[in-house]
């Protein structure tokens, strides 16, 4: 009895020893598990470009993904090497004395913690500190916004490696910016602490004035950012941070096109260094007020008949002969432009001649318009020759063989019920001198403006002059005198 009681007593205690080392195993096991899904980060801070970035582990447990970038203030004391974060602390004074929220301790009294405060208050931040954030102003300690200071806080726990170095390489997500803050107050809350109450920049937002629907005129010039600017959630000016979208007809263009008429909408947005996004669109209108030109339309005096003698047609084809219209610079077909044609003849106008109106017009596809009008008249009626016939007349008009001008034109005169025609307009053909019929032809043509033409014709006939006989000296007969 007394042998089994040991020899149970003996395997209690082997069970006992193996249990104990399978927890120590397990124990070990689960430390070890812990240990590495403690440390999901590393920081990185780089003192020459101000900036933090952390990495979070790969596929190969290695950290090399970065995730998120910090501007921040560090110090020419703070030293470079690798350390491990020891300590956190919602509030620690600092040098000053201040004070700094959400303080994780990276080596000896160095710190990532929140731009200093003159109290324990969220409401005393030194606004002219957190203005200088990107800059080498601490201590030694790395000063954060708020929110980024939280968020190592919160997220990176004890034991989290930080490594500092020197680069001119801000790192693989760039060098952040950070919002500004009114700098003629002394203090106020950090922008980025959406975690006290009293905080008024929780409820303010980005906002973008000056944009609103427009009409262009044609072809003038229009800057989509003139008069349009942004602030930050601070008040501060934002515009230059604003991007343009434009699109039109539904399609993403470049710029407005104002030789292009047509509704434009123009997206303005922008995201301020808190994240905060503003967007406003509008319409721009470019309305086209361009009227087409009209060429070539003239007051038009017609005899009624063309050079090979048919009548003329007063049809469109006829009175767009030397017509064109453009717009734009451009010419356009014939076929748009409009024509109307109206008769004006009155009684109290001369026999033979009519009068139209004509009536050319042009409207676009921006519907401006244009028109002319232009008088014709069709003159039937040939000049009227006064005072022509045939005549007998001396010898001694009679000049080298031939009639003279001015002798011809003797009692002549031409009237047309259109034109004003004078003497001058009559041209004169005189005819060789006919020895058998002892004459002239002399030939009168006359046109009017229009081109209807008189032709008449008269014959002069020359009288020879009798001879005469003068008496004899003294009386005396002559003495050819048989």
């Amino acid at each position: 009895m007394q042998k089994m009681k040991s020899k149970v007593l003996v395997n209690s205690k082997v069970l006992g020893l193996f249990l104990i080392l399978m927890l120590g195993v397990m124990f070990t096991c689960g430390r070890s598990v812990s240990a590495a899904d403690k440390h999901p980060y590393l920081i990185k801070v780089n003192k020459e470009r101000c900036t933090v970035t952390v990495y979070e582990k790969d596929k190969k447990g290695k950290y090399t993904k970065p995730i998120k970038a910090m501007l921040c203030s560090p110090g020419n004391a703070t030293p470079v090497g690798t350390f491990h974060t020891p300590a956190k602390y919602r509030w620690h004074v600092l040098m000053g004395p201040c004070y700094g929220q959400y303080c994780t301790r990276i080596t000896g009294g160095v710190l990532f913690h929140s731009v200093w405060y003159y109290s324990q208050s969220p409401a005393t931040l030194s606004y002219q500190q957190f203005n200088n954030l990107g800059t080498r102003c601490s201590h030694g300690c790395v000063r954060l916004c708020t929110r980024d200071a939280k968020w190592i806080y919160d997220n990176c726990s004890l034991g989290t490696t930080v490594v500092v170095y020197n680069s001119s390489n801000p790192g693989p997500l760039g060098r952040p910016k950070m919002i500004k803050v009114p700098s003629y107050k002394k203090m106020g809350y950090d922008p980025t602490d959406a975690w006290s109450k009293g905080n008024p920049y929780i409820k303010t937002k980005p906002k973008i004035k000056g944009a609103s629907d427009k009409k262009v005129k044609y072809g003038k010039k229009f800057d989509v950012r003139k008069g349009v600017k942004a602030k930050n959630s601070a008040g501060e000016d934002s515009t230059s941070r604003i991007e343009i979208t434009i699109t039109y007809k539904g399609k993403t263009v470049k710029k407005i096109n104002t030789k292009k008429a047509g509704t434009y909408k123009v997206r303005y947005e922008f995201t301020d260094e808190m994240g905060r996004t503003a967007s406003k669109t509008i319409k721009v209108k470019v309305v086209d007020t361009t009227p087409p030109v009209i060429k070539g339309v003239a007051d038009m005096t017609l005899s009624g008949k063309d050079a090979s003698g048919k009548a003329i047609s007063l049809n469109k084809a006829f009175l767009l002969k030397n017509v064109s219209a453009t717009w734009h610079g451009k010419k356009l077909k014939k076929s748009v432009i409009q024509t109307v044609l109206k008769e004006t003849t009155t009684a109290t106008m001369p026999k033979g001649l009519r009068r139209f109106q004509a009536t050319y017009s042009v409207t676009t596809s921006n519907h401006t318009k244009a028109k002319k009008v232009a008088t014709i008249y069709m003159d039937t009626q040939a000049p009227v020759l006064y005072g022509v016939k045939n005549q007998t007349i001396a010898q001694k008009n009679v000049v080298n063989n031939t009639l003279s001008r001015e002798f011809v034109l003797q009692g002549i005169s031409v009237k047309d019920n259109y034109s004003n025609l004078h003497q001058g307009d009559i041209k004169v053909s005189v005819g060789a001198y006919i020895e058998e019929t002892k004459s002239f032809a002399v030939t009168y043509t006359v046109k009017d403006k229009v081109g209807n033409t008189t032709i008449q014709t008269a014959v002069f006939t020359v009288l020879e002059d009798t001879p005469t006989v003068s008496p004899a000296p003294n009386g005396s007969p002559d003495p050819t005198d048989n």
